[in-house]
This record gives structure tokens, C-alpha cells and sequence, in this order.
């Protein structure tokens, strides 16, 4: 995850839901710590994960034993890509859920000021 993706979603978050939230420069690399480490107990610690990742496997080296030398090239690419766009995906969901525990912090900030008024 790079620091300039997490700006990025963020101000199209910001956009979408007409939301004013603000992560600090310094806690960036907190959220990509947080992230990686969300990551690695993920696939690290489920049996489920692990069974249908063993299906794949298997089911990859059955395919990649009828292909020609140009169609493993491609099955390769293409491999590539889908877990480029697997790991775009994590990120952005990683990041629209801090997102919205800060949009919660705000909004509850905001009811709790507006009972102490009333």
C-alpha cells in the first residue's frame, strides 16, 4: 500500500459522502502497519482461507499442465494482474473501513455535544 493511494481513497471518499475527514501524514504509516498486519492474521489464521487456497493450487496445476508455452505465458500475466487488482481491493476496503470508524467518531462526537446543549 503506498501512502499516496490511502490520500487518494480518502479524498474520493471525502467526495462521495460529502464527508470533511483528515488522516494525519503521521498516522499513515500506523493504518499501513495496522494493514499488514490485518493481512498477514488473515490468511495466517483461517481454515477456511487455507482449504479453498488448496482447491486453487490444485486447480491451477491441472490447468497450467495443458497449456501451450504461449498460453502459460498468458495464464501468467494474467495471474499477475488479478492479484495486483486482489491487492488494490484489500487496500481500498482496508481503507473505507477506517474511513468509516472516523466518519462514526465524528458524527457521535456531534450527537453527543448537541444532547450536552439540550
Amino acid at each position: 500500500m503506498k501512502i499516496e493511494n490511502v490520500i487518494t481513497f480518502i479524498k474520493q471518499f471525502n467526495k462521495e459522502f460529502g464527508t470533511k475527514i483528515k488522516i494525519s501524514n503521521k498516522d499513515i504509516p500506523l493504518l499501513l502497519n495496522m494493514f499488514y498486519e490485518y493481512i498477514e492474521q488473515t490468511f495466517k489464521t483461517s481454515d477456511v482461507y487455507n482449504e479453498i487456497l488448496d482447491k486453487i493450487v490444485d486447480l491451477e496445476e491441472q490447468l497450467k499442465n495443458t497449456l501451450t508455452d504461449e498460453q502459460q505465458d498468458l495464464f501468467d500475466k494474467w495471474d499477475t494482474y488479478k492479484g495486483e487488482l486482489n491487492q488494490y481491493v484489500s487496500e481500498n476496503s482496508f481503507i473505507y473501513g477506517v474511513c468509516l470508524d472516523k466518519e462514526y467518531t465524528i458524527e457521535k462526537g456531534a450527537r453527543n455535544n448537541e444532547k450536552r446543549t439540550n
